[in-house]
């Protein structure tokens, strides 16, 4: 009989430590929402000489992807770069590429090789396919 009385004797203490102890019946606030804020340096007004098509960046023969990190990385202020596109693509050619805005540019840019960019508030830039599949 003694030993039917010690599951019911420790079951009654464990619930009279759980309702005694401070953490239980509370009620929490619930956590605020996270917000975003846009990386510093993106919040950029264009002047009237970047209006007038005076963004531009010149480009050589050589592999994109080491051209187009340091086009991020000077303009949108990345800092990191995830490269999910082929690591072949190549700019064939000495070139001076104008646009009316850095947006333009990177769009007159990445149109040949279906290329999109995607930013995140980490300052990290994702370079991946167009929807569709690649070349």
């Amino acid at each position: 009989m003694v030993s039917n009385q010690w599951p019911v004797w420790a079951v009654i203490s464990l619930l009279l430590f759980y309702w005694s102890s401070p953490v239980a019946g509370q009620s929490y606030a619930p956590c605020p929402s996270l917000t975003f804020h846009a990386p510093h340096g993106t919040e950029r007004t264009p002047t009237a000489a970047q209006s007038a098509n005076n963004v531009s960046v010149t480009l050589r023969p050589a592999l994109l992807r080491p051209q187009l990190e340091a086009l991020l990385k000077t303009q949108w202020g990345v800092q990191n770069v995830v490269w999910y596109a082929a690591q072949e693509h190549y700019w064939p050619t000495h070139y001076e590429m104008h646009a009316a805005n850095e947006n333009a540019l990177l769009e007159q840019l990445l149109t040949p090789y279906r290329l999109r960019v995607t930013f995140h508030h980490n300052h990290t830039a994702v370079v991946n396919y167009l929807p569709g599949g690649a070349l």
